[in-house]
């Protein structure tokens, strides 16, 4: 059932406020009828004094009437947040979840998360033989991370991460944004996403508001494709930078919190 809402200037008052208002309306008068009782008794001083007393606490009684209550501050639509993966298993369960359906992607997120130096080699060898700038660029990246990699991976065996989500940027199931991303920049990349297209999503300037940041671009999204059953997902690798991924609502809620 929806609430009723309450209108009024008062309207969210509680009768502990109401008690502490009466008290001191009614101290505000006691002190005007000490003053006024004063003066006719020819005691000027004291009913002076009540008098001054009077005045700042009968304009302090008034400030609830002519004041504007505080508006209701609405909560921020803000997209899912899920954790970056700490497994090659749960990584691959994320990449599936935001529509990584492409075996051979699959496949090459797992070499890259489970191999990362032999994936290298494969990389290097396609950009070679096909040539473009987005092979060079995937690998040129991959390798950047790669020696970041040797450096804080704690083990041979721990997963190349940050290297699969530069791979899932390159195959357009993620978008990456830095944290003062304006929104044409935050439309250009979304309506790259497969998932985008492939459902043909609506993502354009006209349907965001002007001024806001990644996530409150992405709430908005969340609401239009509400209908169409999807929503947005930010992937949290505790950086100042958005990873924005694509997933389809499971039970007419955002479905993807509990795929770890």
């Amino acid at each position: 059932m929806k609430e009723k809402q309450k209108k009024g200037q008062f309207a969210d008052w509680k009768l502990q406020d109401w008690c502490i208002y009466a008290g001191f309306i009614l101290l505000c008068f006691s002190f005007l009828y000490g003053a006024c009782h004063f003066i006719k008794t020819g005691r000027y001083l004291h009913g002076f004094l009540l008098a001054i007393c009077f005045v700042p606490l009968f304009l302090f009684c008034l400030v609830p009437v002519f004041s504007k209550p505080i508006p209701k501050r609405q909560n921020k639509y803000t997209p899912l947040r899920l954790p970056l993966p700490e497994t090659k298993e749960d990584f691959l369960e994320l990449a599936k979840s935001i529509g990584t359906s492409d075996k051979n992607i699959l496949e090459e997120i797992s070499e890259c998360l489970a191999e990362p130096e032999h994936f290298l080699e494969t990389i290097e060898k396609t950009a070679k033989e096909a040539g473009g700038s987005e092979a060079e660029g995937l690998y040129e990246d991959l390798s950047a991370e790669y020696e970041e990699y040797k450096d804080y991976a704690k083990s041979a065996n721990e997963p190349f991460l940050y290297g699969a989500l530069i791979l899932l940027y390159y195959r357009r199931m993620i978008a990456r944004f830095d944290w003062k991303a304006d929104r044409e920049t935050f439309v250009f990349l979304m309506k790259k996403l497969r998932v985008v297209k492939a459902n043909g999503l609506p993502v354009g300037e006209d349907i965001l508001s002007e001024s806001g940041d990644v996530e409150q671009f992405c709430g908005q999204l969340d609401k239009l494709w509400e209908k169409a059953g999807y929503h947005t997902v930010l992937i949290d690798t505790d950086s100042d930078e958005y990873i924005i991924g694509v997933q389809e609502n499971l039970g007419g809620s955002k479905g993807g919190a509990d795929i770890f």
